[in-house]
């Protein structure tokens, strides 16, 4: 982006790094991209990400997205497996997140479901997916996340939580 693209952008948010202050009631925007910077920087989470990266590189960036690809298959196929459940996942490539419903059940009752029995889903509702879930007749599903640290047994235990409502 040239500079002078940059130039009619407005920052979210301001301070020191990103804008000059100039007087008690003035300031200059930084030019470029410096404008979008800011000094306060989340260091923590800055360290988390370098150690993420060196833990992923060690163990083969092919060889976990095989294993995310491996254990999201398996809990498509064992989801799948179920009379009352319908799982939305489409696509070519499909990654470690899958979506999926429960009949008579809303997403939010699926997920508090898993919840309580110590199961981390979440709720796509269709206010967040408007391009995809209103066009397929859905008002919202449950997103259930794997990565290559799951085991297949979680795995399993999700389908059977999801397959016996009363727990």
């Amino acid at each position: 982006m040239s500079e002078r693209a940059l130039s009619v952008l407005e920052p979210p948010s301001l301070d020191l790094h990103s804008a000059l202050w100039t007087g008690p009631d003035s300031y200059e925007v930084a030019p470029g991209a410096t404008r979008f910077e800011q000094f306060e920087a989340n260091v923590a989470a800055r360290l988390g990400l370098g150690v993420a990266c060196r833990y992923a590189l060690g163990l083969g960036v092919e060889r976990t997205w095989a294993r995310i690809r491996g254990l999201a298959e398996r809990l498509r196929e064992g989801l799948g497996g179920i009379e009352r459940v319908s799982v939305h996942d489409k696509g070519v490539v499909r990654g470690g997140t899958v979506t999926f419903t429960v009949d008579g059940e809303t997403a939010r009752q699926v997920s508090g479901r898993l919840r309580s029995a110590g199961i981390n889903t979440s709720v796509t509702a269709q206010s967040s997916a408007v391009f995809d879930l209103p066009e397929r007749g859905l008002d919202d599903v449950v997103r259930a996340s794997v990565h290559y640290y799951n085991t297949e047994s979680e795995v399993d235990r999700l389908i059977a939580e999801v397959a016996d409502p009363s727990g």
